[in-house]
């Protein structure tokens, strides 16, 4: 009789590992049913499946989110989620402090730093819980292009943080990008991420493109307007330029929380 197929893959989510963590030996199977051999329901699932953060130059950080599902039906906390593999990948902002209601989500950031060694490198994120959810990291760390591999922007304020607010009622805050760049660079868009709450908006953006020379600013603002009591959520912000004639479009991201309550 063949292995039983397992939730993941009826899923089509992250990697859920079944019957307990490869990376202990003491934990004993729980009250719910699970028996040797067989899959067991996870106790979370994440969109997206897997973190790909693509080419990422020597001295650059680019972050993405990963929201966190409780599938399960026991509030269960994030403070035990680990990085494995390449030191590169690190969290970029802090885990949620308290448990995660059955049916509740919560957001993991994680970066990626290439700092020295051109190439793939590998990493995976881990949840701890009753059944532990594994989330495979990759990205590509390569030549900056030119002597300047530092940031291109610094956000003021960064990450954007509204808190939770009643719904029905909506929040601006104002947003100062400065070039950090030792060369003028051209601002062809800002975008806020389509997978995120809807609720998040810009306002107040200058005409597009706008040049901007080696420390000037470019303001705008962030406004989120929630409708229900949806709790903490999220957007990312992609700012996308040229750096003096070169034609190739880079992107700097900027992260943001509010909701309703």
């Amino acid at each position: 009789m063949g292995r039983p197929r397992s939730w993941a893959s009826c899923l089509g989510l992250a990697s859920l590992l079944a019957c307990g963590s490869p990376r202990t030996t003491s934990e004993s199977a729980p009250s719910s049913g699970c028996c040797a051999g067989c899959d067991c329901p996870p106790t979370f699932v994440a969109q997206p499946a897997a973190l790909d953060f693509g080419n990422v130059a020597l001295g650059q950080t680019k972050a993405l989110s990963l929201q966190v599902t409780n599938v399960g039906s026991v509030a269960v906390g994030l403070a035990d989620a680990q990085l494995f593999g390449a030191s590169d990948f690190s969290f970029a902002t802090p885990l949620l402090p308290g448990p995660i209601a059955p049916g509740a989500s919560a957001f993991v950031d994680v970066q990626f730093s290439p700092s020295s060694v051109e190439g793939p490198e590998n990493a995976s994120l881990e949840i701890t819980g009753p059944r532990p959810l594994e989330v495979a990291l990759t990205g590509n760390a390569v030549a900056a292009d030119g002597a300047d591999a530092g940031p291109a922007f610094s956000f003021s304020p960064d990450p954007i943080a509204f808190g939770t607010f009643p719904a029905g009622q909506s929040h601006t805050i104002a947003v100062t990008a400065m070039n950090l760049e030792s060369a003028a660079i051209t601002v062809q868009s800002l975008s806020l991420d389509a997978k995120g709450d809807p609720a998040f908006t810009l306002a107040n953006v200058p005409a597009l493109p706008a040049p901007l020379a080696p420390g000037a600013v470019l303001n705008f603002a962030v406004v989120d307007s929630p409708t229900s009591a949806s709790g903490l959520t999220k957007n990312d912000l992609a700012v996308t330029f040229t750096v003096g004639a070169a034609p190739t479009r880079l992107q700097a991201d900027l992260f943001m929380t509010g909701g309703g309550s």
